[in-house]
């Protein structure tokens, strides 16, 4: 019992920054709140929405901009933009999808 104990001792701990992400999610910004500086977006933890992702947002093809997502609701999720981009770049019905790293 003892020996079966010290060898699970001996046993190196598992690197949890090793686990993949391999999580997909796309939407749209469904409302822009402009004196709280922030946007409702259309993603919930279901859809694998998590506080911190980077979310890269897209007009026409192009890249606007960068948001974060700073809550994770059961309706959606708010993001705030990331960078000092110009805030009024945003617009509602821009669509986004999530930054792979």
């Amino acid at each position: 019992m003892i020996l079966m104990l010290s060898l699970l001792a001996l046993r190196p701990a598992p690197d949890l920054r090793a686990v993949e992400d391999d999580r997909q999610y796309w939407g749209k910004i469904a409302l822009i709140d402009t004196k709280g500086r922030k946007m409702a977006i259309d993603v919930r933890e279901r859809e694998g929405a998590k506080v911190g992702d980077r979310l890269q947002v897209t007009r026409e093809g192009k890249k606007v901009g960068v948001l974060v997502i700073t809550e994770v609701k059961a309706w959606g999720s708010w993001a705030t933009q990331e960078g000092d981009a110009d805030f009024d770049v945003f617009q509602k019905g821009d669509p986004f999808e999530l930054l792979t790293k």
